[in-house]
């Protein structure tokens, strides 16, 4: 069973980014995640027992969406190694908080060569807009995906 959580500073020590996300964060993760939570909030989902009412399950994946102005955000999701088994209830579960916003536009960028990144952007009700091409501090390229309010785009 996963549990949403509201992000609580002890859980950037909780978890590690998954391979494909590893360069694009910083090794103290805290700072980051800090500034990222106050821009719009955020959330952790947690494995847990059936019954398991204790706190500490296993960080799966924090989430959250930096507000960019009233009517734009930026989602992002620092997900943990081992995640993708519970994809399904992952993506019900971001997908439903996504829907919940009040923004008429949300963006999200995927590493350009990250296709599992890419399937679940789509997922998530978004369409790939555009190649941000050496946006990455070691030269790769970002690929933008948004979703529109009252439809995808694309």
């Amino acid at each position: 069973m996963i549990r949403v959580d509201p992000f609580e500073w002890r859980d950037a020590d909780a978890i590690a980014p998954q391979d494909a996300q590893l360069a694009d964060w910083p090794t103290d993760m805290r700072p980051h995640l800090a500034a990222m939570a106050s821009k719009g909030g955020a959330f952790t989902l947690r494995l847990v027992e059936k019954g398991d009412g204790r706190w500490d399950g296993r960080v799966l994946a924090i989430m959250g969406v930096i507000e960019v102005h009233p009517q734009a955000g930026t989602a992002w999701a620092l997900m943990a190694p081992g995640c993708w088994g519970h994809m399904g209830e992952l993506t019900r579960i971001a997908r439903n908080y996504l829907d919940g916003r009040s923004y008429r536009r949300i963006d999200m960028l995927v590493r350009a060569e990250f296709g599992a990144g890419h399937r679940w952007a789509r997922r998530l009700g978004f369409a790939r807009e555009a190649v941000l091409r050496a946006w990455r501090p070691d030269g790769g390229d970002m690929v933008m995906h948004a979703r529109i309010a009252g439809g995808e785009i694309g």
